[in-house]
């Protein structure tokens, strides 16, 4: 059995660049395993890493669940272990009997405990969740609708407060503060030298939305779910890639009420004392959030463009004669 001193944890949260770092946690396993450290992924996602594309951790095939029990292939030159997986944020925050952080207790009751943690700015990780339900998800609620329920930083909040209480050591960095990305976060973190770990994995996110691109797609999603990305969302952002979206159509007392909650649920976070200054939520002041805004009613009038048109219309008419719609 292999015996592990201290286990490093990247929790997430979600589109804080996640699938990216474990990319490149994965090409550099070889430079990991040198100063002691084991990087345990599922095995499907091992070429998929390899070949530069992101890949989505270890969620996929539940792989840190076998983890914990330890029974690991080791060449006796690895203390320390590391998992990566945005499930694990979840997982910790809707599991008011801590039995993950038991279960973790249990395995590692002599070991060091390391948690790395991304967050991001409320509004900017509100539009990006918002848009990529609508554009993979199959969701077509408003976007008002989904700003009422958005409770990240509570969550962000119930987590530190758990692992706070757990003993850990916890790290929060928001990706919102850092141009290029968290990668040197990471690498410092682990305790390598600057610039170890390696990314040649391209950047491969879709781009946003338009307002009328979202609208038509939760038109789409009513009706065909999931599915509806393949012939509204997935052709746009393909052979439209630069087109750049605005933010969605919000009324001012819709944003004034979130940004007030946001402001509320960040500083009770902060409370705790775990969030350095400089990697503290911003939330921009009503004014300021107003000049990001087109502020108006969600039923207002939306534009297309004559390429959007083409597009949609060769997509949809497509799947009409192969019957599809």
């Amino acid at each position: 059995m292999t015996v592990f001193r201290e286990l490093f944890l990247h929790v997430g949260h979600n589109f804080t660049a996640s699938p990216l770092l474990q990319s490149s946690l994965e090409q550099s396993r070889s430079i990991l395993a040198e100063q002691g450290v084991h990087y345990q992924v599922g095995n499907v996602m091992i070429p998929i890493a390899f070949e530069g594309k992101k890949t989505n951790g270890i969620s996929q095939d539940n792989q840190h669940k076998k983890t914990l029990a330890l029974d690991l292939p080791s060449n006796g030159s690895c203390d320390r272990l590391l998992l990566s997986d945005d499930a694990l944020f979840n997982m910790l925050a809707t599991d008011p009997r801590q039995l993950y952080l038991n279960l973790l207790r249990e395995k590692f009751e002599d070991g060091n405990i390391q948690v790395f943690l991304c967050i991001r700015d409320p509004l900017d990780h509100a539009i990006a969740v918002y848009d990529h339900l609508v554009k993979r998800g199959g969701y077509y609620g408003a976007f008002s609708s989904f700003l009422e329920r958005y409770n990240t930083p509570a969550l962000v909040h119930k987590v530190l407060d758990q692992l706070l209480n757990f003993g850990a050591n916890v790290s929060v960095v928001n990706q919102s503060r850092h141009n290029n990305g968290v990668l040197s976060q990471l690498n410092s973190w682990l305790g390598l030298a600057p610039g170890e770990l390696t990314n040649s994995a391209p950047d491969l996110e879709d781009r946003r939305l338009t307002p009328a691109e979202l609208e038509i797609q939760k038109l789409f999603n009513r009706r065909f779910g999931r599915a509806a990305a393949r012939f509204v969302s997935v052709p746009l952002c393909k052979e439209l890639p630069m087109l750049q979206p605005s933010v969605p159509h919000l009324s001012s007392e819709k944003l004034v009420a979130f940004l007030d909650r946001s402001r509320e649920m960040c500083n009770n976070a902060m409370s705790l004392g775990v969030i350095p200054e400089s990697e503290a939520w911003y939330v921009p002041s009503d004014l300021d959030a107003a000049r990001f805004f087109t502020l108006s009613s969600e039923e207002g009038e939306f534009e297309l463009s004559q390429e959007q048109i083409n597009v949609l219309a060769r997509t949809v008419s497509s799947r009409i004669r192969r019957g599809m719609l």
